[in-house]
């Protein structure tokens, strides 16, 4: 028998948290995102009238899968409305539930939610992994789970094999700039690649490494890209080092930053927030900064690197395959209603 239950405060959810914890580390391509702490980090600093609600799912009484989704309230032509959503599509890719069986915690908590008549709108958003036209091998789900109207494409690479022959499967033209790039810094001085990657609270391994961050983010004004929400991103940033989840890519010429990346990672699966570069030579820079990245990725045994739609961009070529994300709407009254 399958059941499913609502918890819908702050307090309700901290009881959950060994739960969901367990419950994430077995979830397929899990996300930081997915975490508890980083939902936590999210519902405390949410925006008005926006409530967590998270429904868990159980098999003959087990908890065997979890749905972290947020109620807000929006006005619209026919007044206000209450919406279900599975979170903000601004932060992080994947909020799909956690879970062994994710499709069958998805559609447990849809029914739940559709019999319900709560809400007057439903949006979920979901991802598949390795579909696209990449060259790597992809890996392909359920076209069942694909239905709806395609929100979001992004760059994904894969880390199969090794760094070399990954390079040397790349498209001759990308590889050649790549190559190119990295000649040209040759002679403009000492280039520098750091690397940061906590282990977390768990090793003793959790200094966020504000310096870095602030130069990441003093970078970022410079070139007039505003750090959004100052507190929740730096609350975020402790979060994510305390458990094993950020990446911090800084490349330097003399000392100088010219390209850096801000990366969340889960269990090898690192999700770029931003790539980027400053001053004359930046597409070079972000490319230097990329190669690098990745061969150190293939070094450490990561699993594979997602990134956002400007990354994407500079990544394009490089892809073993993309990440696509689905928008599917339900509005459980009005289908209730011409049952």
């Amino acid at each position: 028998m399958i059941t499913v239950a609502e918890h819908f405060d702050l307090p309700a959810l901290d009881r959950l948290r060994d739960l969901w914890r367990d419950l994430w580390w077995k979830t397929p391509n899990a996300s930081f995102f997915q975490s508890f702490e980083a939902f936590d980090r999210l519902c405390s600093q949410a925006a008005q009238g926006e409530r967590p609600r998270v429904f868990v799912v159980s098999v003959s009484g087990r908890p065997v899968g979890l749905c972290p989704w947020v109620e807000k309230t929006v006005r619209g032509r026919l007044g206000r409305q209450r919406v279900l959503t599975d979170g903000d599509t601004e932060r992080g890719l994947s909020r799909g539930p956690l879970g062994t069986n994710p499709r069958l915690t998805l559609e447990a908590v849809r029914e739940h939610t559709e019999r319900d008549q709560r809400w007057d709108r439903i949006e979920l958003r979901h991802v598949e992994i390795g579909h696209g036209d990449g060259t790597h091998g992809n890996r392909r789900v359920d076209p069942a789970e694909s239905q709806g109207t395609l929100e979001d494409s992004r760059v994904l690479i894969e880390c199969h094999g090794d760094w070399v022959r990954y390079l040397r499967a790349l498209p001759a033209h990308i590889r050649e700039r790549y190559q190119d790039s990295e000649r040209l810094f040759e002679t403009k001085g000492r280039l520098e690649c750091l690397r940061y990657r906590p282990e977390g609270t768990a090793l003793h391994d959790d200094d966020p490494r504000w310096d870095l961050y602030g130069e990441i983010e003093q970078a970022e004004l410079q070139l007039g890209h505003e750090f959004e929400r100052h507190d929740l991103l730096r609350d975020m940033h402790k979060t994510a080092a305390s458990i094993a989840g950020i990446d911090l890519n800084l490349l330097r010429l003399d000392g100088r930053l010219i390209a850096w990346s801000y990366n969340y990672r889960c269990d090898g699966r690192i999700e770029v927030e931003r790539l980027r570069g400053a001053g004359e030579f930046a597409i070079a820079a972000e490319r230097v900064l990329l190669g690098r990245m990745l061969s150190d990725g293939f070094r450490r045994g990561d699993e594979s690197y997602l990134f956002d739609r400007r990354g994407s961009q500079t990544a394009a070529g490089w892809q073993t395959g993309r990440a696509n994300r689905y928008l599917r709407v339900h509005y459980p009254r009005q289908e209730i209603g011409r049952a």
